[in-house]
Formats: C-alpha cells, sequence, structure tokens
C-alpha cells in the first residue's frame, strides 16, 4: 500500500493546501467550460447546493450524538443507591468498581490530593 509521510511541515502545509484549493480550482475550471457551451441553469444548480447542504448538516447533526444514549431513562428505584448524593448514572445502576479503583490514572493529574487521599482512613481501609 502507498503511504506518503509527510514530516516535514512544509510539504505537509503545501499539500494541505494543494488539497483545499483543488476543488475550488475544478470548480472554476468547470464554470469557465460551462460559458462557452450554452447557458448555465443556476435555478437548478443552487436547488442541487441546496439538498445536498441540507443532506450534510443532517449527517452532521446525526454524527454528532450517540444511538445508544437515546430514549434511555434509569429506574426510578436507582435513586436510592446514590442518596444523600445528587449524583446519578445515566441508567441508574452502579458505577462498576474497576472503574472507581483506578488510582494510578487519577494519579498521573491530580498528585496532590492523590497523596492527601493515600494518607487518609477510607485509603488505608482498602489495603487491609
Amino acid at each position: 500500500m502507498f503511504g506518503l509521510d509527510l514530516r516535514n511541515p512544509s510539504a505537509r502545509s503545501a499539500t494541505y493546501w494543494l488539497h483545499v484549493a483543488a476543488p475550488l480550482v475544478a470548480g472554476w475550471l468547470y464554470w469557465l467550460h460551462r460559458l462557452a457551451g450554452p447557458p448555465i441553469k443556476w435555478r437548478v444548480g443552487l436547488a442541487y447546493v441546496g439538498i445536498v447542504g441540507a443532506a450534510v448538516a443532517t449527517m452532521v447533526c446525526l454524527h454528532s450524538q450517540d444511538p445508544r444514549k437515546w430514549n434511555v431513562a434509569g429506574p426510578a428505584e436507582g435513586e436510592q443507591y446514590f442518596q444523600p448524593s445528587l449524583a446519578r448514572t445515566s441508567t441508574g445502576n452502579f458505577i462498576p468498581a474497576d472503574t472507581l479503583m483506578m488510582d494510578d490514572y487519577c494519579q498521573k493529574c491530580h498528585h496532590d490530593v492523590h497523596a492527601g487521599w493515600s494518607q487518609s482512613a477510607p485509603s488505608l481501609q482498602l489495603v487491609q
């Protein structure tokens, strides 16, 4: 498979701008070509652009959402597990223990909080 490695910033920039300019140049050349022939039917072209634009906008909107979260409501009885906190999960279920026990992951960004927590009573109970 052909692979192009563009580590040079100048080559990467030139390739990017060629990629951006190519469709514009193609459109301009097509327009010049059409001027030599029969008159351009602007209404048809603009209607086509409008339909394509609406389709693209619809696809962008649909791709920005996660369909797994549509119409999902956690069970009402799930609230009892979180009291007195106002925190809720989207499903009403418990947060998996593996997720809550990622101490090393939290420590990467929160050194000071992790250092204080590691000497606290809840932390020491986990070690025993």
